[in-house]
């Protein structure tokens, strides 16, 4: 009984251990409200964006964002929050993802003093129309030897219809140039 009992003690401790580290891990990779503030507002790495969002829901979930599609816009995955959460310096209870960009949604925000405020011009696809949509590049993370060049781009829109929304927030962006570089050395 005593080998027997020797024995088990030998498995518990290291499966305490175990579990305490894959815990202690799991608390640490868990996404805060700082991350997605950083990621919004630009002022986060692409790793960061990429880590936090690969499972978004689950991450969006963790900080309290639930989904709530709106038929009107279906082309953005919206979020909503039971709290009020400032970006930008205001606050809103909606986020939205759409392609490579998170979103803070405003329904009552003035697009044009927001333009102003953070110098972000019209799009020249988009001079005639009777909205606003526009990006400005903040920076341009450098290229790896794993990542191509990534353009952090501050993006304005207005969406109008049925449902009218001003998204605002940051493209996580491969730039360009990057890529036509790497296209053009396959041809080599």
């Amino acid at each position: 009984m005593k080998m027997l009992s020797l024995g088990f003690r030998r498995l518990i401790f290291p499966t305490i251990v175990a579990t305490s580290c894959l815990a202690a891990s799991s608390v640490f990779a868990a996404p805060t409200a700082q991350d997605l503030k950083r990621i919004l507002e630009c002022q986060a790495d692409y790793n960061t964006y990429h880590d936090t969002l690969l499972d978004y829901e689950k991450a969006l979930g963790q900080l309290g964002w639930k989904r709530h599609d709106d038929p009107h816009q279906p082309f953005i995955y919206i979020y909503k929050n039971k709290q009020a959460v400032e970006f930008f310096g205001m606050p809103t209870q909606e986020i939205g993802l759409s392609s490579n960009a998170v979103f803070a949604i405003y329904r009552q925000a003035d697009v044009k003093k927001l333009a102003q405020k953070y110098g972000i011009e019209q799009h020249s696809m988009f001079a005639n129309m009777p909205f606003f949509r526009g990006e400005k590049i903040l920076r341009t993370e450098a290229e790896t030897d794993d990542l191509h060049a990534i353009n952090h781009k501050l993006s304005l829109s207005e969406m109008t219809g049925k449902s009218p929304m001003i998204l605002f927030g940051c493209n996580y962006e491969f730039d360009q140039g990057s890529l036509e570089e790497a296209l053009a050395s396959l041809d080599d």
